[in-house]
């Protein structure tokens, strides 16, 4: 299951803290108790393991709703992967960048992303 959605974010941090909390609470109405998350922003991961060393940052408040959700699970790893190991979520990323507004939810991987995804599957 994946997404995209159009968030308008101050920058590419805040995309990706935006996406993670979008993605956190989809596994909580899904009712997943065990999840491994993976982010090629190693600031995000630095940031979301120090949640008590932001309430200064612009994004606390982002980042408390994320650690509020992470309390939900009965495991959750954030880990950071090498930026372009992910194909497909590049091409999910681009995508919304294109919609207008919203939300599009895909149960399988959007014909967009066949390349992308058979070059993920190839690694």
């Amino acid at each position: 299951m994946s997404f995209s959605r159009k968030f308008n974010p101050i920058n590419p941090l805040a995309a990706e803290l935006y996406a993670v909390r979008e993605r956190l609470m989809v596994e909580v109405d899904c009712d997943i108790k065990d999840l491994e998350l993976e982010t090629n922003a190693q600031s995000l991961v630095t940031m979301l393991g120090s949640v008590d060393n932001t309430y200064h940052h612009e994004l606390s408040a982002v980042n408390n709703d994320v650690d509020c959700l992470r309390t939900r699970f009965s495991s959750l790893v954030i880990k950071h992967i090498p930026r372009g190991s992910k194909k497909v979520v590049h091409c999910l990323a681009q995508y919304a960048m294109s919609m207008a507004v919203g939300h599009k939810m895909f149960m399988n991987p959007p014909h967009f992303t066949r390349v992308a995804y058979q070059d993920d599957i190839d690694r």
